[in-house]
């Protein structure tokens, strides 16, 4: 008996230490739960050859990113510090989700780089919500009104960048740890299925290389997205 109870003791314990590890690992017990998807191109890859016809959520969320089209992103297996990228433009390529749904307030977070212009990411089921670069501009489209924010050139470099639709009506966008633009905005952000690397109609496409996607079903603490924003910047080797 006294065998058993510890055992079983042993196995609560696990269970129990993992499962705080993974909610606290921002330092705040809400942050990782409210984590819609998680996409890294080190985890969770499904190749056929070079060609990238999946990608699920490193954690095991169950949320994944396909192509219906058989026009899937290139898989660079060792690129940025010796870790693989995704590369989007070849043959209208583009990863979707019909079921991924988030609104404001949520957080977005995104490593890109070698950018040249096209849609990052877009609302499937309708022309509003998106985030495009268009060689020196994030376009940010809550609904109708688009915010420019000026990030410059992508051509030779990859950047993190966070853009917060907050409950409080503000537009916060940050590139690695600068703040580079917070605005009130009168539009609520939302996304009911999401395209990545193109747009509804698949009229344009995205020219550059995804690394990693976070999207948050809330607007994460300032000391969260440091957290965070410090842990990838030393993954990727980033200034």
């Amino acid at each position: 008996m006294k065998q058993y109870f510890i055992i079983g003791a042993l196995f609560i314990l696990l269970i129990v230490g993992t499962s705080c590890e993974r909610n606290d690992i921002f330092g705040d017990g809400n942050s990782y739960n409210s984590i819609v998807g998680w996409f890294s191109a080190d985890k969770g890859v499904t190749l056929s050859g070079s060609s990238l016809i999946r990608w699920d959520d490193r954690d095991g969320r169950g949320t994944y990113l396909y192509n219906s089209s058989s026009n899937y992103p290139v898989f660079n297996p060792i690129n940025l510090n010796n870790l693989p990228t995704l590369t989007f433009g070849a043959s209208t390529s583009y990863l979707e989700n019909s079921v991924i749904s988030i609104k404001t307030p949520m957080t977005i977070m995104i490593i890109m780089g070698y950018a040249s212009f096209g849609p990052i990411i877009a609302n499937l089921s309708q022309n509003q919500t998106s985030i495009a670069y268009d060689g020196s501009n994030l376009n940010i489209t809550p609904s109708t009104i688009i915010k420019s924010v000026s990030v410059g050139a992508l051509t030779g470099i990859y950047k993190i960048f966070t853009i917060q639709f907050t409950d409080n009506s503000r537009l916060i966008v940050y590139a690695n740890k600068s703040k580079i633009y917070d605005e009130e905005i009168t539009e609520k952000a939302e996304f009911n299925g999401i395209y990545i690397g193109t747009d509804i109609g698949l009229s344009n496409i995205f020219n550059g290389d995804i690394v990693e996607l976070i999207l948050f079903n809330t607007s994460i603490t300032e000391n969260v997205r440091e957290k965070i924003v410090t842990d990838l910047m030393e993954k990727y080797g980033l200034q």
